[in-house]
């Protein structure tokens, strides 16, 4: 593993924050510009609307980074960021809907649920992390099994989601088909399962605590205070 120093560290997270926005901008212009491949499929404003939404959620970890309120593991930064970045781009060249690739949706949709098992996963080794001592999630396989049974219920739930919102607009913006729920409801089973195995190798050799060592939450104000700014 790579170790940089505090200062190299900041100097990575600005540069890596700087691309992504500018990789946002530019599939931004592409719709505004009436250029983007997806538009066969998808109205300019939902395009253009998921284009601001995801810039603005990536510049979340960056600036949690580079305040020192929160420090997150590579892999889990590392997810977070191809699921949103591969969506986007893949939304806007219209990827997603190309009979070419009929395969690209699944795994689309398989990456986003990888993501969904990341943060449950890391959430659980918190929460076991801080938890009362007499309080406890059980054993590695236990988590695992909890990793697994509450990503698929987001899933569920991130279906009825999809199924409304194109009620509610009158398009089908979320929803692409007769089978598409159920091809997303296969995905996310496909991509709970990977991130499960992914998360065995995570914690081998290791605890929960361990692996939630590797986020570090700080408080900017007292870090300050104690350097006597």
């Amino acid at each position: 593993m790579i170790h940089m120093t505090e200062e190299g560290d900041r100097k990575f997270t600005i540069a890596v924050w700087i691309i992504e926005e500018i990789i946002f901008a530019i599939m931004f212009w592409t719709v505004a510009a009436d250029i983007a491949r997806g538009l066969r499929w998808h109205p300019a404003w939902y395009l253009e609307a998921t284009c601001i939404a995801f810039a603005l959620i990536s510049c979340v970890i960056p600036v949690l980074r580079l305040v020192d309120a929160v420090k997150m593991p590579w892999w889990f930064n590392f997810l977070l960021m191809a699921d949103v970045y591969i969506y986007t781009i893949s939304l806007c060249l219209g990827f997603y809907m190309d009979p070419d690739i009929p395969w690209w949706g699944f795994f689309g949709h398989v990456l986003s649920s990888m993501s969904v098992g990341a943060i449950v996963f890391l959430a659980l080794c918190l929460i076991e992390k801080h938890s009362p001592a007499h309080v406890t999630l059980g054993s590695n396989a236990a988590i695992h099994c909890y990793t697994l049974m509450i990503s698929l219920a987001f899933g569920g739930i991130w279906e009825v989601m999809e199924g409304y919102v194109d009620v509610l607009v009158g398009q089908s913006v979320m929803v692409y088909g007769d089978f598409d729920t159920l091809d997303d409801l296969r995905a996310d089973l496909v991509g709970s399962v990977i991130m499960v195995i992914l998360a065995t190798f995570i914690m081998k050799g290791r605890t929960a605590i361990d692996v939630a060592d590797t986020t570090v939450f700080r408080n900017p104000r007292k870090k300050k205070e104690d350097r006597g700014d």
